[in-house]
């Protein structure tokens, strides 16, 4: 995301500059210039920054996967070595965490001791005081990691680079991008089981639990404060959050002035944000993220909180890209099915992958009814809004963004659904919209609808930001 700014950034100046069209090689050639710039080599994938910049070295997985699918419109060979090298911080039981510690950083540092990050520590995340849990939760990875998911983009992201592989046939195959996918199944068929056992609800067609804001690339989308706010109310919060370094919560107060001021920033977000990752660090364990304890009621709308031991949100966005992936991954499958035999060392058979097809068909089935509904559920299509609702159950903090256009990325919506969703797109009358003035389209709708204000927001920056990421998943959502 810091990328994707400094990118438009970029590009607003060259257009201030030279008062003409922005030229988009220039702007591609730049881009590369910059990705390059940011590799680090001993992470093995496009960081933040310079230490110096960010706060300390560190990567989030999720971001260097995107980055390295940017990478390979130009550099295939680089971006396939990088998403390799991500998804080897994959721990045993196949989470692929959200922050990644460089070596440079002690891992005895429970806060990082900068005013140019709000992240906590390696020795934040670090649990277990049983011995035999301990070798069950070591990382494949030297590398210290957080205990949060990342946002589940691997599957998408794999498959995109592959489609973007130059074509040297053997026997009509492009052989080198099949090598590709045969090195990344086995981690990926591991993450997508990791998430569907961990967090789907009890029937097959349940949504998925996102059970951190971190999990999701919108961690200051406003309907977060709803859920996040019942966590005050846990006998140990005003003591973990007192922990928290004043440097760090004015650089999350910072991150979150164009939304937020930075009192309620602080108070509604970041400090509950804190306190459940406190929780997370515990383990798998933990009741408060206990299988059954983070289900939530798959009905849009359901009234009431979320209790502080039940912390569970069936988001659109992680579900959405949950569900990307997953079609992905059985994309991927069918491509092994046909050709692994240029892999050297795979080892699955034809009727083993057909096996896993049939498994993997099954599950994002399953999660493309929960999220986008199908003959008996509506999933989160909200029939008033016409659009898509941030999560099963209602938040008085939601507001309508891009967010709820994520499923029209994820799969192929109805007729009736695409055309529903298209109206947000066209200005229609009595509807909100998100093309304020032009392309790119805002974050959150345009100001104006009175149904999209956010309590306590910054009004004069909210209705008009833009974030990059959304917008590309817009257009792959329109390219439908």
């Amino acid at each position: 995301m810091r990328l994707a700014r400094l990118l438009l950034a970029a590009c607003a100046l060259a257009l201030a500059a030279a008062d003409a069209s922005c030229d988009e090689r220039k702007l591609q050639r730049d881009a590369v210039m910059l990705l390059a710039n940011h590799v680090d080599v001993e992470l093995g994938g496009v960081g933040a920054g310079k230490p110096d910049v960010v706060g300390f070295q560190y990567l989030k997985p999720a971001e260097a996967l995107l980055a390295a699918q940017a990478l390979a419109h130009e550099d295939f060979n680089q971006a396939a070595t990088q998403v390799q090298r991500i998804l080897e911080y994959q721990k045993p039981d196949g989470l692929l965490p959200h922050l990644v510690y460089g070596p440079s950083v002690a891992s005895h540092l429970r806060w990082i001791p900068s005013n140019r990050t709000f992240h906590p520590g390696p020795a934040f995340w670090q649990q277990m005081s049983s011995t035999e849990h301990q070798e069950e939760e070591l990382p494949m990875s030297p590398f210290n990691t957080s205990t949060i998911s990342a946002p589940p983009v691997a599957g998408d992201v794999a498959w995109e680079i592959f489609r973007l592989a130059p074509y040297d046939s053997v026997l009509g195959v492009r052989t080198t991008a099949v090598q590709f996918l045969c090195h990344v199944y086995e981690p990926l068929k591991k993450l997508q089981k990791h998430l569907f056992s961990t967090r789907r609800g009890p029937s097959p067609n349940s949504l998925l639990t996102a059970r951190h804001p971190w999990e999701t690339f919108s961690s200051l989308s406003p309907h977060w404060k709803a859920f996040l706010s019942d966590l005050k109310n846990a006998p140990d919060y005003e003591t973990v959050v007192s922990t928290i370094p004043e440097e760090a919560r004015a650089r999350f107060a910072a991150g979150a002035s164009t939304i937020f001021p930075a009192e309620d920033a602080v108070e509604n977000l970041y400090e509950p944000m804190v306190y459940l990752a406190a929780q997370i660090h515990r383990g798998e364990g933990s009741e408060i993220y206990s299988r059954k304890a983070a289900m939530l009621e798959s009905v849009v709308n359901a009234v009431g909180g979320v209790e502080a031991d039940r912390f569970g949100v069936e988001d659109v966005e992680f579900n959405a890209l949950m569900l990307r992936s997953s079609l992905s991954l059985v994309n991927i499958g069918r491509v092994l099915v046909e050709h692994s035999s240029v892999c050297t060392e795979f080892t699955l058979t034809q009727k083993e992958l057909l096996k896993d097809m049939k498994e993997l068909h099954s599950m994002a089935r399953g999660l493309e009814g929960a999220l986008i509904g199908n003959n008996s559920t509506q999933g989160l299509w909200n029939k008033s809004a016409d659009f898509f609702a941030d999560s099963s159950r209602l938040s008085l903090t939601s507001v309508h963004s891009l967010r709820g256009f994520l499923p029209g990325y994820a799969a192929e919506l109805d007729e009736d659904k695409k055309m529903r969703s298209m109206k947000h797109f066209l200005s229609e009358p009595g509807s909100f919209s998100f093309f304020c003035s032009q392309f790119p389209a805002s974050f959150f709708a345009c100001s104006g609808d009175d149904s999209t204000g956010i309590a306590g927001s910054r009004k004069d920056h909210s209705a008009v930001m833009t974030w990059i990421l959304y917008n590309y998943y817009l257009q792959r959502g329109f390219a439908r």
